[in-house]
């Protein structure tokens, strides 16, 4: 049998054109405030919350996911947050499922701001804690009635709100359970040092 020599192949490898790297990118968006209302949690996670108790909280999304609204005025990126966190009362709390994010530019429905065209900005994580049973469902939301929190709502926000747009509008809800607060400033670095695995992260992914 003659000897073939497989040495000719080997260039031919770095002939294949590189991978294409992808667009995706995750954001993490940190946020502070305080609780507005007296409230209560399950024992395990601290029983009654006094109203001006702080809080502190991380949401990261997908800034790909695609928009599944038909309207040029509305988005809704479901599944986009891909990791949250919250700490209250010295408890913290993980993430427990992908949340959505909503937006509107220019639009109105409901007839707030006295029915004028307004912005508005809706982020719906889930959290969980190992000290007490069940999912919270966070509401974090902001109406703008002079109409610049957002530019566009054709791409999602890439940058946190402007400090003239706060306070958002804070929720945490369960069976039984209802907190109420205020979020008075969000930004790209945490509020305060903490550890990565514990509040998000700001990553380029390669998919």
């Amino acid at each position: 049998m003659p000897f073939r020599s497989r040495l000719p192949l080997l260039p031919a490898l770095f002939l294949l054109p590189p991978p294409t790297p992808s667009q995706a990118e995750e954001i993490t968006f940190y946020y502070q405030g305080a609780l507005t209302q007296d409230g209560t949690l399950p024992a395990g996670c601290g029983g009654f919350v006094g109203a001006g108790t702080s809080f502190l909280g991380s949401l990261t999304f997908e800034t790909t996911t695609p928009d599944v609204h038909p309207a040029p005025q509305q988005a809704i990126h479901e599944r986009a947050i891909v990791a949250s966190s919250l700490e209250l009362l010295g408890v913290a709390y993980g993430h427990a499922g992908n949340g959505s994010m909503q937006f509107q530019d220019g639009y109105n429905v409901g007839g707030e701001c006295g029915g004028a065209l307004h912005d508005q900005l809706n982020f719906y994580p889930r959290v969980a804690s190992p000290l007490c049973p069940g999912t919270f469902s966070l509401s974090i939301t902001r109406i703008d009635c002079t109409g610049g929190l957002l530019g566009t709502a054709t791409s999602m926000p890439t940058q946190p709100p402007a400090a003239s747009f706060m306070p958002f509008q804070f929720r945490m809800a369960r069976a039984g359970v209802e907190l109420v607060g205020s979020i008075t400033a969000m930004s790209l670095e945490p509020p305060t040092p903490v550890e990565p695995s514990t509040w998000g992260r700001i990553k380029r992914r390669m998919q």
